[in-house]
C-alpha cells in the first residue's frame, strides 16, 4: 500500500507541479529547489516536533544521504523538469518508469536479490507497457529526442535512489533517511538554480501555493512512502508496485491536460496494471503465509 500510494502522488501531482511552475517563468533546477526545499522544511520541522533523535546519523554513513541527495533526487527531477517541456506528461511518466529495469538489475547484482519469473514476467509487462503508452513503438519521431534522453535518464537517477537507501534502510528510521536526502538535494539544488533569484519567484502570491502543496505532495509524501515501503519489500517489487505512477500520469494526462490517448496507450495501461497487480498478489500471499506460519509457532509453544 505504501509503494502503490506513492505512485498514486507522483501520477497526480509531478506533472502538474511541474507545468504550473515552468508557466510561472522558473527553469528546471528552480522547480527542483523549490520540491527539494519544501520537503526539507516539512521533515526538519516534523521530526524537531515529533523525534529529535532523527538527527543523529553516523559520519560513515553520511555518503548514502550525499548520493541519494544530489544523485536520485536533484539530477532526477532536473531531468523529469525537462522532460515535461519536451513531451506529453503520459510519455515523461512512462519513461521514468524504465526504472524497475535498473532497479532490478543493480539489487541482483549489488544485493543478490533473487530475480523470480514472476518479477521477470511482471518487468517484460511494464516495459513493454511503456513502450506503448509512450507512443516509441511507432519511431522516435513521435516523441522530442531531447525529451526521450532526459526521460530515460529520469528513470536511471530515480532507480538509483532504491539502490543507495538500501544501505541505510536497515540501519534508519524512515524519517532519518527522507530527511537527510532533501537537505542535501535541497542544498544542492538551490546552489545549482541560484538561491536569491529562486527565492524570489517563489514567494510571489501566484507561485507560493503551487510551491507549498506542490512540495508536499508530489516530493515528501510519495518519498516517504516509497520509503517506508523498503522496510517490507525487496527492491525490484517496490520498484515495480509503484510503476502504478505513469497510469495516473496518463490519466491527468488526458482528463485535466486534454492531451489525446490511442488504443496503444489504453493497452499499455492494462499491462502496466496487469504487472503491479502480479506482484501486489504475491506479496499478499508471501504476507499471508508469514502470518499462517508465525501464529502457528505461537500456537505450538502456548500448547507444549
Amino acid at each position: 500500500m505504501c509503494a502503490l500510494g506513492a505512485g498514486i502522488c507522483w501520477g497526480a501531482s509531478l506533472g502538474v507541479f511541474a507545468r504550473s511552475l515552468t508557466a510561472l517563468g522558473f527553469s528546471a533546477m528552480q522547480i527542483t529547489a523549490v520540491r527539494t526545499t519544501i520537503s526539507a522544511v516539512f521533515f526538519c520541522v516534523f521530526a524537531l516536533l515529533k523525534d529529535p533523535s532523527a538527527f543523529r546519523v553516523r559520519p560513515r554513513d553520511l555518503w548514502i544521504f550525499l548520493c541519494s541527495g544530489i544523485i536520485s533526487i536533484t539530477a532526477f527531477c532536473w531531468c523529469y523538469f525537462t522532460a515535461t517541456k519536451y513531451c506529453s506528461l503520459a510519455v515523461v511518466g512512462i519513461l521514468v518508469y524504465t526504472a524497475p529495469v535498473w532497479v532490478i538489475l543493480l539489487s541482483a547484482l549489488v544485493f543478490r536479490e533473487r530475480v523470480t519469473k514472476r518479477k521477470l514476467a511482471a518487468m517484460v509487462m511494464a516495459v513493454v507497457g511503456c513502450v506503448l503508452v509512450s507512443g516509441i513503438s511507432g519511431g522516435v519521431g513521435g516523441v522530442s529526442t531531447i525529451g526521450l534522453v532526459t526521460g530515460l535518464l529520469a528513470g536511471l537517477t530515480f532507480g538509483t535512489y532504491t539502490v543507495f537507501t538500501r544501505f541505510a534502510v536497515s540501519k534508519y528510521r524512515t524519517l532519518t533517511i527522507s530527511l537527510y536526502s532533501f537537505l542535501v538535494a535541497s542544498i544542492s539544488s538551490l546552489l545549482m538554480g541560484g538561491p536569491a533569484e529562486t527565492i524570489e519567484k517563489v514567494c510571489a502570491p501566484k507561485a507560493l501555493p503551487y510551491a507549498v502543496i506542490g512540495g508536499l505532495i508530489c516530493a515528501a509524501v510519495p518519498y516517504y512512502l516509497y520509503t517506508r515501503a523498503m522496510e517490507y519489500l525487496d527492491n525490484g517489487m517496490v520498484s515495480l508496485l509503484a510503476t502504478v505512477e505513469p497510469v495516473i500520469a496518463a490519466l491527468v494526462s488526458v482528463l485535466y491536460y486534454r492531451e489525446a490517448i490511442t488504443g496503444s496507450t489504453i493497452a499499455g495501461i492494462v499491462l502496466i496494471l496487469a504487472a503491479v497487480v502480479t506482484l501486489a498478489l504475491q506479496g499478499f500471499r508471501k504476507k499471508q503465509g508469514k502470518i499462517y506460519r508465525v501464529r502457528v509457532i505461537r500456537h505450538r509453544k502456548r500448547r507444549y
